[in-house]
């Protein structure tokens, strides 16, 4: 094919696509509220047509449908930050709590060490007392 000939097919099917999508969109207008109202009052406003259109319609309803659900959104937020603060107070006051838990749980070891320990030397010296009473028995 010829340049010159693929153009002018170009074109053909170009025009023919906007002159199907002309039809499509006369016949669309003409179907709904908008275009009846057109024509049987002849002069109907932009604004009520465009209030009118099912399409604005869709979306004024789709706006609606997400404002509700930021409203719930951000009073979710709010109660979730509010229990967060709740929480973190309690986590602190468990956090001094242990805190003062394991300072006494180490003050327990030492002091539990030095039980032991004097324990042991107790012992040590009670049978090194009764040692020393069974030789100075056998003495005499």
């Amino acid at each position: 094919m010829s340049k010159a000939f693929k153009i002018v097919m170009g074109i053909t099917m170009l025009t023919g696509g906007i002159m199907a999508q002309k039809m499509t969109v006369h016949a669309a207008e003409s179907n709904t509220r908008t275009g009846q109202a057109v024509r049987m009052n002849g002069t109907v406003s932009l604004a009520s047509q465009v209030e009118n259109n099912p399409a604005v319609k869709a979306a004024h309803y789709q706006v609606t449908q997400a404002v509700q659900a930021l409203t719930m959104a951000t009073t979710a937020v709010r109660t979730a930050m509010s229990d967060l603060q709740v929480a973190q107070t309690t986590l602190d006051a468990a956090n001094k709590t242990l805190a003062k838990n394991q300072k006494i749980q180490t003050h327990m070891g030492v002091l539990k060490q030095a039980a032991t320990d004097r324990h042991v030397k107790a012992t040590k010296a009670l049978d090194e007392q009764l040692a020393t009473k069974k030789r100075q028995a056998k003495l005499r």
